[in-house]
């Protein structure tokens, strides 16, 4: 299987990588950071994805019907610690939504795809004020993807995972490691829709939608 990877220097993404060659797999990286950690010689380095899409469309063009996974993300919100400056509330709806649904749109129309494949967040079952502009920006582009009606988009909903991106904020219940997160996403790309990190983010999810807003907000998590 071809598996397409954008995002390719994140931890998770490493991880990902590492487990999908352990399995034989032919991987393909695109990357704003020339230090990646992989050391995958299938590699495409650029400066900006949006603006270097032919770049990106040449490099991919002869890829057979590959899976395509987005780990595209930012965090730059932490309340009542750290409150997101404008810049920063502009990056996180252009990391967060515009780059992957974007290149989505692009890949679409440039060649055949298995699956797209979005990394998500249990922020966007309901926003909150701690995290509402990045629960915002990963609900906006849930949205707008569902709405496509097409069978190759999953959507994978985890709760905190134990990246440099995270690493001040609480550990909620079904947190977890960057390698049992990549193996997730591993064992689920055949899957569509939406689905979470475990059970029990699972039935969170349905919880927190039900719940009433007065006690929703005094949650702590």
């Amino acid at each position: 299987m071809n598996i397409l990877v954008f995002g390719a220097n994140s931890e998770i993404s490493h991880h990902f990588v590492a487990y999908c060659e352990t399995k034989g797999h032919e991987i393909f990286l695109i990357t704003r950071d020339a230090n990646s950690y992989s050391t995958n010689s299938n590699k495409l380095i650029v400066e900006d994805y949006l603006a270097e899409k032919e770049q990106i469309k040449n490099f991919v063009k002869n890829l057979e019907n590959p899976v395509v996974v987005f780990f595209n993300g930012a965090l730059f919100e932490n309340r009542p610690s750290k409150i997101p400056t404008q810049k920063e509330v502009e990056q996180t709806y252009y990391i967060n939504f515009t780059v992957p649904f974007e290149l989505y749109r692009f890949l679409e129309e440039s060649i055949s795809v298995n699956r797209f494949v979005f990394i998500s967040s249990m922020a966007a079952v309901r926003l909150r004020n701690k995290n509402f502009e990045y629960g915002k920006s990963k609900q906006y582009l849930e949205n707008n993807l569902l709405g496509k009606s097409k069978d190759n988009i999953l959507i994978i909903r985890f709760g905190k995972i134990f990246t440099s991106m995270s690493r001040d904020h609480k550990t909620p219940p079904f947190s977890m490691s960057p390698n049992k997160a990549a193996i997730k996403i591993y064992n689920n790309l055949n899957k569509k829709n939406i689905v979470y990190g475990n059970l029990g983010l699972n039935l969170i999810s349905k919880l927190i939608k039900i719940i009433p807003s007065f006690i929703f907000k005094k949650i702590n998590i």
